[in-house]
């Protein structure tokens, strides 16, 4: 049997020094059994430190709020976590500099989590991989699994995620209560709608749920060949989260659909 791929965020974390002995001493163990494992550990050190190499500590904590004024979306961006800006110098500049590359960081997972944590979101068996959104949700212990339908407070920090699972060209999405849609991926209309191959894609900007009421709906719609943008958020504009889509050939695209209900005050 292959051993589960051991999720990123882990790798980071124990690449870090964020991880108490016990849980680094899982995490080591499990990229020990996964072909390949400890080479991705290997590969987070030396990203960091050409880096570190590139940019001076001392600059991180500025570019990060340069970086953080100069954006104006129409809808409000979270960073996915600011509590890096005020540890110490040394974690300053290895978060800061994948705020800077676009690689989100995330809090430790308290120690007591169960070694399960590692299929947070466990595998499709074979034969039944299909495109995939997942949401996560800042909390004091770290980014927690979001379950579709889940009710959650106006403010929470989402990160979003997709699984292509074969699919070339992509766009993920959101329409809230107030039939508002906002681009998650690209995060732009003239953006690229490739997709990232590979298992899990964690998308390197932060959402922040707003009190628009009832519910945040999310549709990753999926081709083998690019998509038009435009066509896909005036559909979404006028069908809600229902709509549907048709490819070039006439047949119908996947969607996947995940909705955050909000909680009522």
């Amino acid at each position: 049997m292959t051993p589960r791929r051991v999720p990123d965020l882990f790798v980071e974390q124990l690449a870090h020094g964020e991880l108490s002995p016990e849980r680094a001493r899982q995490v080591r163990a499990a990229l020990e059994a996964e072909p390949g494992g400890l080479d991705r550990l290997a590969a987070i050190a030396a990203s960091d430190a050409e880096i570190l190499e590139q940019i001076p500590p001392e600059r991180f904590a500025h570019r990060v709020r340069a970086r953080a004024a100069a954006t104006t979306p129409a809808r409000k961006p979270a960073p996915w976590r600011t509590w890096a800006v005020a540890a110490t110098p040394v974690l300053v500049a290895a978060v800061a500099a994948l705020v800077v590359i676009g690689r989100p960081d995330t809090g430790p997972l308290p120690d007591d989590s169960p070694v399960v944590l590692v299929d947070a979101f466990p595998e499709r068996p074979k034969g039944d991989i299909a495109p995939e959104i997942r949401v996560y949700v800042q909390t004091d212990a770290g980014p927690q699994p979001v379950v579709d339908g889940e009710h959650l407070d106006a403010g929470a920090v989402l990160q979003l995620a997709y699984l292509a699972a074969g699919q070339r060209y992509g766009v993920l999405l959101s329409i809230d209560g107030n039939r508002t849609v906002t681009l998650h991926h690209p995060d732009r209309r003239k953006g690229t709608t490739a997709l990232v191959a590979g298992g899990e894609q964690r998308l390197g900007r932060a959402f922040e749920l707003d009190d628009a009421p009832s519910f945040e709906s999310f549709l990753f719609v999926t081709d083998h060949a690019p998509l038009d943008v435009d066509h896909i958020v005036e559909a979404v504009k006028e069908a809600g989260p229902a709509a549907t889509f048709v490819g070039a050939d006439g047949q119908s695209l996947p969607v996947a659909r995940f909705t955050v209900r909000k909680a009522k005050r």
